[in-house]
Parts: structure tokens; C-alpha cells; sequence
């Protein structure tokens, strides 16, 4: 098992991002990712590991008043109740 965690933002563009995890990619047998919220770049960093294959779950902490849609298969974590949202997975 391998983790690859960020927890502040970042000057690494998407790409940059992407180019690691593709290179790590053969090695995985899956890949869970935690983003707080969701835009295009973080899609493209989705699609890149899903692309080569590698199974994923995705989670996504947001603001109960985000509305950004998200795809169905994305575990979606409220602020202020991600131990209730976790408890219903």
C-alpha cells in the first residue's frame, strides 16, 4: 500500500500530478482519493488513473450548499457530518 496525500493546496499543476500517478499506475491494484470539492482538474486526475485501469473510490468533502454535480459513483462527505456520511457508506 502506498499513499500519496496532499493536504494543503498546492503549486504542482494537474499535470504534474497526473504524470506521477501514471507512472505509480502499473504498480496499483486500486487507488482511493480524498478531494475537497470537485472541478475539472481534479476529474482529469480521476480519469488519468482510471484510464490506465486502476480501480477507484472517490470521496469528496464539500459544503452541504455546493450543487457542483458530481458523478454516482462518488462518495460525497458533508462538512460537519463526514462521521455520519462515512457510517452510511
Amino acid at each position: 500500500m502506498q499513499a500519496l496525500a496532499m493536504l494543503q493546496e498546492t503549486a504542482a499543476t494537474p499535470d504534474e500530478l497526473i504524470q506521477s500517478l501514471t507512472e505509480r499506475s502499473r504498480l496499483m491494484s486500486g487507488c482511493i482519493m480524498v478531494f475537497a470539492g470537485m472541478d475539472s482538474s481534479r476529474l482529469r486526475i480521476i480519469q488519468a488513473v482510471e484510464n490506465r485501469g486502476v480501480p477507484t473510490a472517490i470521496f469528496v468533502v464539500k459544503h452541504q450548499a455546493d450543487q457542483t454535480p458530481m458523478r454516482s459513483d462518488f462518495h460525497l462527505l458533508e462538512i460537519g457530518r463526514i462521521k455520519e456520511d462515512m457510517a452510511n457508506l
